[in-house]
């Protein structure tokens, strides 16, 4: 009972935040049922009970993450840095921002939307891969700023002066994607444990303030994932320019 007594603690004020977050959404549904769409009672029905399954699967998600999630971010940055060396984290970071980009459902379903608009052109686990990689290192670099005490702003500006500079030479297909990844990375999943970890790491550290030093790792969460779909998309214009010029020139007379 006390298991379950912990498990379910302050629950109440989590149903307040998906309440909060869905009643919008219902009523705005409810609107247009009326005006708009005029929908039969069964297909309403079902878009209701849609509505359900989705409060309920984010009111127990919030609250497991409010009760374990952050928890374990925190304790975790914080023992590590303590008991053993602070940059052990680095690949640690790397592996959980690796790992949660993968259960990140966004992410999945940022990866199927590419594959099905673009034909199977753009292969799913391409996307996928890319971004769990950018992202693991954004987590790794971040942890490294971190330790190290390094202002946030001197990888952020270059960074995002890089993106601005991969876009002229990116194929055009994946400018799109990259931008919209950084805000599918940039979910629930990924950002209750990266955030727990860093705020963890900035409190072992008493040089360090967890208000200045704890947060920004979704500024880099944000920005890693454009920057590893612009480069792959670079490669892909790469390659695409070299199969074009190969198309061309056998098609020229005598060749």
């Amino acid at each position: 009972m006390e298991v379950l007594a912990e498990l379910f603690r302050d629950i109440d004020q989590t149903l307040v935040n998906v309440v909060s977050a869905m009643g919008p959404l219902v009523v705005l549904l409810l609107v247009t049922q009326v005006f708009v769409l005029r929908l039969g009672p069964r297909e309403f029905g079902k878009l209701l009970h849609g509505f359900i399954v989705a409060a309920v699967g984010l009111l127990l998600f919030l609250q497991g993450v409010e009760v374990a999630f952050i928890p374990v971010g925190e304790q975790l940055g914080a023992s590590i840095a303590v008991r053993w060396s602070p940059w052990w984290l680095v690949p640690i970071g790397f592996a959980l921002g690796f790992l949660s980009t993968f259960a990140e459902p966004a992410v999945q379903l940022l990866s199927d939307e590419v594959y099905n608009t673009s034909g199977g052109t753009i292969p799913k686990n391409l996307v996928l891969w890319t971004l769990a990689i950018g992202v693991g290192f954004s987590v790794a670099l971040a942890i490294t700023r971190t330790i190290l005490g390094i202002p946030l702003w001197m990888f952020l500006v270059p960074g995002h002066l890089l993106a601005l500079i991969l876009i002229r030479f990116s194929d055009k297909d994946f400018v799109g994607i990259a931008f919209d990844s950084g805000g599918a990375a940039t979910g629930p999943m990924t950002v209750s444990f990266i955030v727990a970890l860093g705020l963890g790491v900035a409190a072992s550290f008493p040089d360090r303030d967890p208000l200045l030093d704890g947060f920004g790792l979704v500024a880099f969460v944000l920005l890693a994932p454009i920057l590893s779909v612009l480069v792959v998309g670079a490669l892909y214009a790469r390659q695409r320019r070299a199969m074009d010029a190969e198309s061309t020139r056998t098609q020229q007379p005598g060749v």
